[in-house]
C-alpha cells in the first residue's frame, strides 16, 4: 500500500491531488498551494542515525498514536468538508425541490418586471422537471405556462404561443377541459392566435 501524503497546511491527502508524483520529494498542494516534502527522508528522520530512535518501544508508540491522531482528525475534517460539499456543493442536485427553487426566485423576478432574468430561471427548472417528473407532469406544464408568460412579455409571441400549445396539451390530458387552469390556458392561446 502506498503511503499517504497529507498537506502540512490544509491537511488535505494530497495523493488524491492531479498529477500527484510521490517519486518527487516535495509536492505542491492545489488547495492551498504550501510546498510539502514527501520524501521518505521526512518519515525516518533526517539524520544518518534515522534507525536508533524507533529501537525504543515507547517512542514508537508515540509516533503511532501521534500518527493515529492525525489522521483521525484528517478524516473528520475531510468527512465534514464532504458533507458540506453535499449540501453546498457547485452543482446544484437535479430534483424537483431545485427545479421549485428556480421557480420561486423566477416569480419574483417576473413580478419585478424582470423577465430575462425569470426565463433563464423558468428554463433551469423546466430543464430539471422534464428530466426528473417528464414533459407530460403537470409541474411540467405549469413551468410551460410560466415561460410562455414571459415570453409574451418579452414580445416574443411564436415563443410564448408554442410553450401554451405544450402546457395545454398536459394540461388537457392530466386535468381534462373543465379544469380552471385548462381554460386558463386555451384563453392564452386564443389571445395569441
Amino acid at each position: 500500500m502506498a503511503d499517504e501524503w497529507y498537506c502540512e497546511q490544509c491537511e488535505e491527502l494530497l495523493n488524491e491531488q492531479d498529477d500527484f508524483d510521490d517519486d518527487s520529494d516535495e509536492w505542491t498542494c492545489t488547495e492551498c498551494y504550501h510546498t510539502n516534502s514527501i520524501s521518505e527522508k521526512v518519515i525516518a528522520g533526517n539524520s544518518d542515525d534515522a534507525g536508533s530512535w524507533a529501537t525504543d518501544a515507547a517512542a514508537v508508540a508515540g509516533v503511532a498514536l501521534l500518527g493515529t491522531l492525525l489522521v483521525t482528525s484528517h478524516l473528520e475534517k475531510r468527512r465534514k468538508k464532504q458533507q458540506k460539499k453535499k449540501r453546498f456543493g457547485k452543482k446544484q442536485p437535479e430534483n424537483p425541490e431545485t427545479a421549485t427553487a428556480y421557480s420561486d426566485i423566477a416569480n419574483t423576478y417576473y413580478d419585478q418586471g424582470k423577465y430575462k432574468e425569470a426565463l433563464e430561471l423558468y428554463l433551469k427548472a423546466l430543464s430539471i422537471r422534464e428530466k426528473t417528473l417528464g414533459a407530460e407532469h403537470i409541474d411540467t406544464a405549469e413551468t410551460y405556462m410560466d415561460i410562455a408568460f414571459v415570453c409574451a412579455q418579452l414580445r416574443e409571441f411564436d415563443i410564448a404561443l408554442t410553450f401554451f400549445t405544450k402546457a395545454y396539451r398536459v394540461l388537457l390530458s392530466k386535468l381534462g377541459a373543465e379544469h380552471l387552469r385548462t381554460q386558463q390556458c386555451c384563453e392564452c392561446l386564443q389571445a395569441l392566435s
